[in-house]
């Protein structure tokens, strides 16, 4: 398999946006560059093609194709699909498989670093600063390879940070539903809370468990639903998408404001000192 198409966004996620309504599977998208908003079908190898780039997690520099981090996504990406499937429902209780727990949050957590606009950031910034490659790598003669084994580094450290984990699984109103951009992942600012979109219907918060796993539901009220939904907005940079046209041609007025103007202004590349990580991984095959 050449593992050319990588989705940015799984596509049983996305699939959680596809309007019943239409004749077709296929989901509203707001093209932020372009200011646009259209539909994007769901059919075929290039479905949803808005959330695809062409080896975004495939190492190509070398002339091979290393495909490790592409599968390694993959992989995780049925532990993070069977539990969306049960808290989309809201089910009790929610069932893992052996390690399931584990790697539901890397693949919650890897949703950050799936982010087209994020490994854009973080390659603009070694290019503007050659020597920052030599802080995250022994290897620093190929860029593109740190790059991508630099995810796999994050999402293991951060992963770390937060296990055993506390969740906070945040249900939408019955008649509304969650937003969805190009980067689903974001902090609270004033408590620190981080936060994944993962359905429609589901928000999870999570932080580190003082004790064992643990988690509630929790329903949205109408200030905490306006708040959550301005908030996954806000984060978009390549793409913004909702249930229906009529939710997203409201919601995109965002894109026109001083506060979402000031937010990208403070996207920016940290250099962040490892805190649990004992070894590095490579990106080889």
């Amino acid at each position: 398999m050449l593992y050319r198409r990588n989705h940015t966004i799984p596509r049983f996620m996305l699939r959680y946006w596809v309007d019943k309504a239409l004749p077709y599977e296929a989901i509203h998208v707001y093209d932020i560059r372009k200011q646009r908003q259209y539909v994007s079908s769901g059919k075929g190898k290039k479905g949803f093609s808005f959330a695809i780039e062409n080896d975004l997690y495939v190492h190509t520099a070398s002339g091979d194709r290393a495909v490790g981090l592409e599968k390694w996504f993959a992989g995780l990406e049925g532990a993070l699909s069977r539990f969306a499937r049960q808290v989309h429902e809201r089910r009790e209780p929610i069932e893992f498989e052996a390690q399931g727990a584990t790697q539901t949050m890397m693949a919650a957590i890897g949703l950050a670093w799936r982010s087209a606009y994020n490994l854009r950031k973080i390659k603009a910034a070694i290019e503007a600063g050659p020597d920052l490659i030599a802080e995250v790598s022994r290897s620093a003669e190929d860029p593109a390879k740190t790059i991508l084994e630099n995810v796999v580094h994050a999402v293991t450290e951060n992963v770390g940070r937060v296990s055993p984990s506390e969740m906070t699984i945040i249900l939408a109103p019955d008649e509304g539903s969650w937003l969805l951009s190009d980067r689903p992942s974001f902090i609270e600012p004033k408590t620190g809370m981080s936060y994944v979109v993962l359905t429609n219907r589901v928000v999870l918060g999570y932080r580190r468990s003082p004790g064992e796993l643990r988690y509630r539901y929790l329903d949205a009220s109408t200030e905490s639903y306006t708040t959550l939904n301005k908030m996954i907005a806000l984060q978009a940079r390549d793409w913004l998408v909702a249930v229906d046209a009529q939710q997203l041609s409201g919601a995109v007025s965002v894109f026109q404001t001083k506060e979402w103007a000031q937010y990208c202004a403070t996207d920016r590349v940290v250099l962040e000192p490892l805190r649990l990580l004992r070894r590095g991984w490579s990106i080889n095959s």
